[in-house]
């Protein structure tokens, strides 16, 4: 058996090439849709972008693959639009209907259409009380461009996402403005998420795995910092006296927005304990209060004991309190942390101070991190 080998010189006994034989051959520079079809689509975002004004469409220059639709080897067709296409909607009917626009490949040598060109088909829908846009008829190479939905009444409205598909160059990305696009994906497809931020995990790029689309960066990856609050004032709340609970209100509440399923590690940094008498013992507590101003009540989430050894400076211990805290079902939204100290044993008095320096006083901080799922 032979196929084709393009780029040799032809030799007696062997025919030229034809257009065909071209096509099927180049398909391979295209996303593939088959073992010899190429995915139609527009070959950029801004490729024939579409509007409306009043009954007028407009679509504006682009350039498409279309891959063949009456044989399985009439190959892939590229097509480039310069300039602007308009067209008048035809009247309302005494019922709904919705219109379709659609880039259409002619070609004689299949269609027997007498035309060798590519333009946009402006197809009206069939009128009725709950209206299905029409689709391109069969045997036509081409694809979908926009819908224009046609009130019988009011204005009309046109839709384009989710309705004209993308392609890219072999092993390229493909766009991907809805969750089904693109359709019918070949296993090691990309895709770019268009409803997804570049800065948000998991990002906007996927890839079919034969089975489903999964983030080429996972939203199980840690995120870092989300924020942190300090203060550079030496001194906090003393705890009393007594067996009270007491914030640290020097340093204050500190509110973040975070997300339910998400693991945050809940840390205070920069702390100096300062107890009074040597040999109590306290508890350093971080407590988590929702939307509202933590209190001694308040979830706990973050816990480190101390125990001095001597009061005053000798027995001044730099302690990090550290936690993690995992957000529930229904937990997305502000949570609103503080830092609290307890004494459970002894008469002394506990203080949260910041570190000192030559250059000044570093200070005490409350830090989250999200650190995955």
């Amino acid at each position: 058996m032979t196929f084709t080998a393009l780029m040799a010189d032809a030799v007696s006994g062997s025919p030229a090439y034809s257009a065909g034989t071209w096509r099927l051959a180049d398909s391979g520079l295209f996303v593939s849709s088959g073992p010899i079809a190429a995915r139609s689509g527009a070959l950029s975002v801004d490729s024939f972008a579409a509007s409306l004004a009043g009954t007028t469409v407009s679509v504006g220059p682009g350039r498409a693959v279309v891959q063949g639709a009456t044989t399985s080897t009439q190959g892939a067709y590229r097509t480039a639009m310069p300039t602007t296409w308009t067209q008048a909607l035809a009247a309302p009917n005494t019922q709904d209907r919705i219109d379709l626009v659609y880039l259409r490949v002619w070609d004689n040598e299949v269609d027997a259409s007498g035309l060798t060109q590519a333009d946009l088909v402006y197809l009206t829908g069939t009128p009725a009380g709950s209206p299905v846009a029409p689709t391109i008829p069969a045997g036509q190479a081409g694809f979908q461009i926009c819908t224009v939905s046609v009130p019988h009444t009011g204005s009309p409205a046109l839709t384009q996402v989710g309705k004209m598909p993308y392609t890219a160059a072999s092993g390229g990305i493909v766009p991907s403005f809805v969750t089904t696009s693109p359709g019918s994906p070949e296993t090691g497809q990309v895709r770019w998420r268009g409803d997804r931020a570049p800065t948000v995990q998991p990002g906007p790029l996927e890839i079919w795995d034969g089975a489903a689309w999964d983030a080429i960066v996972p939203d199980s990856y840690p995120r870092g910092t989300v924020g942190q609050q300090a203060t550079v004032t030496a001194d906090g709340t003393p705890t009393p006296n007594s067996t009270v609970e007491t914030k640290d209100a020097v340093l204050g509440d500190f509110s973040v927005q975070l997300v339910a399923g998400r693991r945050y590690r809940i840390a205070l940094s920069g702390l100096v304990a300062n107890a009074t008498v040597a040999g109590d013992t306290f508890l350093l507590n971080i407590r988590d209060g929702g939307a509202s101003s933590p209190t001694a009540s308040s979830t706990l989430v973050a816990q480190a004991p101390y125990h001095p050894t001597a009061s005053g400076i000798p027995g001044r211990l730099s302690i990090r309190v550290v936690g993690e805290l995992v957000i529930g079902g229904g937990g997305t939204g502000t949570h609103t942390l503080a830092f609290f100290a307890q004494r459970t044993g002894g008469t002394g008095v506990f203080t949260p101070i910041s570190v000192s320096h030559d250059t000044g006083v570093l200070g005490r901080y409350l830090i989250v991190e999200d650190i995955g799922l």
